[in-house]
């Protein structure tokens, strides 16, 4: 299994997580790993480590991030309470999920509605922080989704 993981981690370029989760009363540790196909997998940890989940984007672009959020929509620290929320983001598309279910809650489309590419993301309490293609920070409230701002920051060249 050990093998299996280190694979993994491998194929993700270390874009791998992992988060104590409570469902209902009872704490499950997950690790999260996300590929550059665009595909999230969701794996519980106990004596030994099983898939629980896989979702995968339809539109196939590389996962950046994965961030799980606590009901205040801010990222989780030891013992939040639940409902928490997995937030991915992609080179194309930002995605909320409810957890432990995933059900969609909401997503931006980035690439179809502004023409860009997501390169890095922050979050800053309930704001996340977006890096694009063309040098550009977007500010975006977590809870809907809304753009808040959006400013200059880099030049294209200086983005990696």
């Amino acid at each position: 299994m050990n093998s299996v993981l280190l694979s993994l981690f491998l194929v993700t370029r270390k874009r791998s997580s992992t988060v104590l989760i409570f469902t209902d009363t009872t704490p499950s540790r997950l690790l999260m790993a996300g590929t550059a196909a665009g595909t999230v997998f969701l794996y519980t940890v106990t004596s030994t480590i099983r898939i629980a989940k896989e979702i995968q984007l339809k539109h196939g672009a590389p996962v950046l991030s994965i961030i799980v959020l606590d009901s205040n929509s801010s990222p989780i620290h030891s013992h939040s309470s639940p409902p928490h929320k997995l937030l991915i983001t992609s080179e194309e598309q930002i995605k909320i999920f409810s957890l432990p279910n995933l059900r969609p809650l909401g997503k931006l489309k980035m690439t179809a509605h502004e023409g860009v590419r997501v390169r890095k993301v922050g979050i800053i309490g309930e704001t996340l922080l977006v890096l694009n293609n063309s040098g550009e920070l977007g500010v975006l409230g977590i809870r809907d989704m809304r753009r808040l701002g959006k400013g200059e920051c880099c030049r294209n060249g200086d983005i990696r």
